[in-house]
């Protein structure tokens, strides 16, 4: 009837409206990407910004939402570009600059009197200054994160706890001295032939290499 009022004053026709109507901040269109390509701009964010997260794993990386999204968690271990770093460490994930100042820490343990005072970890690390924030530290761990994504097993390069800490003593050693001959080894556990030559790549010795 002319005049009579719309029964129905809402406009839309969409009677089931997204109940996650944030948008879609995801630089990566795809609606199925990559993993490891999420991750990596997960990481890249927070390099652009100065920051090194220095403790990367998969435990830090939290999915949620109706769109499933990543994000990066778990800053306490992260410091700027040139700053000291792996104050808190998780070995699986570590480089073998880390590694092989574990082994002196163990060593500086062992050669204490009774009498001496021990420093912790984080204060004896920082007075050496060997250990400093930079990208390459968060490269080679996103390059343990990816090997795990790339072989048959779904394993770490070595055994770890579940806290990601390598278990074995020698593994430590290995991964401190012994990484450049042992690499090339741990490389043929890996099944994604599309994923072995980055994997390789981040996996380096020298920093410099990444």
């Amino acid at each position: 009837r002319q005049g009579a009022a719309n029964p129905n004053p809402n406009p839309n026709p969409n009677p089931n409206p997204d109940p996650d109507p944030k948008p879609n901040h995801n630089p990566n269109p795809n609606p199925n990407p990559n993993p490891g390509q999420v991750l990596l701009e997960c990481v890249q964010v927070l390099h652009l910004h100065g920051f090194v997260h220095n403790d990367l794993k998969w435990t830090h990386f939290l999915q949620f939402g109706v769109r499933n999204q990543i994000k990066l968690i778990d800053f306490d271990a992260s410091a700027r570009h040139g700053a000291p770093c792996h104050l808190k460490y998780s070995s699986a994930f570590a480089p073998p600059q880390l590694a092989a100042e574990l082994l002196e820490y163990e060593g500086y343990e062992a050669g204490l009197a009774d009498s001496d005072e021990q420093l912790k970890w984080a204060e004896w690390s920082k007075a050496r200054g060997n250990l400093k924030a930079s990208p390459q530290v968060d490269i080679w761990a996103f390059g343990a994160l990816a090997f795990k994504m790339a072989v048959k097993d779904g394993a770490s390069i070595f055994h770890s706890t579940e806290a990601d800490n390598i278990v074995k003593r020698e593994d430590l050693e290995t991964l401190a001295y012994g990484w450049e001959q042992r690499k090339l080894v741990e490389m043929k556990r890996v099944v994604w032939v599309d994923a072995a030559d980055l994997v390789l790549k981040c996996l380096q010795t020298d920093p410099a290499r990444r």
